[in-house]
């Protein structure tokens, strides 16, 4: 057998499990258009969701306050930070501009009282 034939055999051998991989990976037209399109629906579904949670929040009566506790090294809460607040909780705290600040920030001494109140320490 030359070395023609032999450098063939290995170019066809390896065309042929290119050709199986991408066989594999590779969906028909019709596919993707139903993938994309079921992806459009779910997209929708959630801005929709999001639309009208966010209108709830936005628009109930009591003040709301979405906040991430902070901890020592002791795992002993020290503050908190305010990630959203509606508008019902500034009308209600008096607080504007709250979003991304401490409570120690917003309300100088506060945290004291509220580390009693989550500890048990009237």
């Amino acid at each position: 057998m030359g070395n023609k034939t032999r450098v063939c055999r290995y170019v066809a051998n390896d065309f042929d499990i290119m050709t199986e991989q991408l066989q594999s990976v590779t969906v028909s037209r019709g596919e993707l258009g139903k993938e994309i399109e079921i992806r459009k629906q779910t997209e929708a579904s959630l801005r929709e969701s999001e639309e009208r949670y966010r209108s709830l929040f936005e628009n109930m009566l009591d003040g709301f306050a979405y906040c991430k506790m902070l901890y020592d090294e002791e795992n002993r809460p020290v503050d908190f930070v305010y990630l959203d607040v509606n508008q019902a909780f500034a009308r209600l705290t008096g607080l504007e501009n709250v979003i991304g600040k401490k409570v120690t920030e917003a309300i100088p001494g506060m945290m004291i009282k509220i580390i009693n109140f989550l500890t048990g320490h009237f």
